[in-house]
């Protein structure tokens, strides 16, 4: 096996003004197809962070911005008092996930701050303890605190790696149960995903003192509807929640959406381009398949007398074969190995607002097979041509 790698390498080495033609073709379309793959694993990747965080049911209210401010004069969209008069006004029919966002600093580094309601604990983290007054910290958060210790809102509030402390009252961190690399998604964008390890979750009954010292500056809120709660109770419930929210909070206006279907509405729009690219890639890939098996025939034309020293040798068919299909398999694995490194660098390139672009083995794997196929389609063809024009004589 070795002498037939090393034949099909030196015959390579040896017609390289056309394989490289071929080799840079074969990449160009290979490149368009990781890059594609490593979007729609992005996409799903990103549908699912969404389907984790947002029920399918749920009905998210949205709230934008009346008037151009800095966050430090802004109120909060959605106060800890919302959420509980919301809460209460609609326990016999929906739940409701509520989730505040904030953060300190440790020199330039920031630590968010979530405050989350019982629901969104559970629904995010799978995580209970919240009714108790549990905080908890993520590894990173943790880490990056060190010895140390933060004072914040004129130091009322003091936080350190081992607890959170408001005025007199100390609140000892646990370590959050979750996977740490799981992702937050705050908002419908990349720019707006947070990694749990990074962060300090507080419950809402601890949310309304840091809200009064400028900690927290931004919320979610979403209801979802009981078992037994029909569409028209839950549209009279988000309607209801929309207009309370517009009477409460002059700096913003609020809408109903459903973050799930809106999302994957802009990823198809989004993606759509690289749908297109990946047709032509494909359509590129077929035809320099078919360039390749004609250049072989070609290369066996001019082979004609080294086959037959290799018969006159010993040399036999399935031999042959292989050493013709390494040839190509050797091509094709150097076009496959440069498309994904191009495709590695090209992948934040590739991010959008929408979703963050990272290469995924999964289009490692299918590039590794469709490298594959193409040489032992290649080869098969050209085999099969050369026997029918006998062109390996008695072989």
């Amino acid at each position: 096996m070795e002498y037939l790698c090393s034949r099909a390498i030196g015959r390579l080495w040896k017609n390289k003004k056309i394989y490289a033609i071929l080799l840079a073709e074969l990449t160009a379309g290979l490149v368009i197809i990781a890059c594609q793959l490593n979007v729609a694993f992005a996409v799903r990747q990103r549908l699912r962070e969404y389907q984790e965080q947002f029920s399918e049911a749920g009905i998210t209210i949205n709230a934008y911005a009346n008037r151009m401010t800095g966050i430090e004069d802004m109120e909060m969209p959605v106060e800890a008092q919302d959420f509980d008069y919301i809460s209460s006004k609609y326990e016999s029919s929906v739940r409701v996930s509520y989730v505040s966002y904030g953060a300190v600093y440790v020199g330039i580094k920031r630590i968010p701050i979530l405050g989350m309601s019982e629901t969104a604990m559970e629904t995010l983290m799978g995580t209970e303890g919240t009714e108790n007054g549990d905080v908890f910290i993520g590894e990173d958060a943790r880490a990056l605190l060190g010895s140390g210790k933060i004072e914040a809102g004129d130091g009322d509030v003091v936080i350190s790696a081992e607890e959170l402390r408001l005025k007199d009252s100390a609140y000892p961190f646990r370590t959050l149960r979750t996977k740490q690399d799981k992702i937050i998604s705050f908002v419908a964008s990349a720019g707006g995903d947070l990694k749990i390890a990074e962060c300090i979750v507080v419950p809402v009954s601890l949310q309304k003192p840091l809200e009064e010292k400028g900690i927290f500056y931004n919320a979610s809120l979403e209801l979802i509807p009981l078992e037994g709660t029909d569409e028209a109770e839950l549209s009279s419930a988000v309607n209801e929640t929309v207009v309370y929210l517009d009477g409460w909070h002059e700096d913003f206006s609020y809408e109903a959406a459903d973050r799930i279907a809106e999302y994957q509405k802009n990823s198809r729009d989004l993606s759509s381009t690289m749908n297109l690219l990946s047709w032509v890639a494909e359509v590129s890939i077929l035809l320099i398949a078919v360039g390749i098996i004609g250049i072989l025939l070609i290369f066996l034309d001019k082979r004609e007398e080294d086959i037959q020293i290799s018969v006159w040798v010993g040399a036999v068919q399935w031999k042959l074969y292989v050493e013709l299909f390494l040839e190509v398999l050797s091509l094709c694995l150097l076009a496959g190995g440069i498309s994904m490194l191009l495709a590695y660098f090209m992948a934040d390139g590739l991010s959008t607002s929408q979703y963050s672009v990272r290469m995924s083995p999964w289009a490692a794997g299918v590039i590794a097979a469709v490298c594959l196929v193409i040489a032992w389609v290649t080869c098969t063809v050209v085999w099969v041509c050369a026997k029918a024009e006998k062109k390996l004589g008695k072989l």
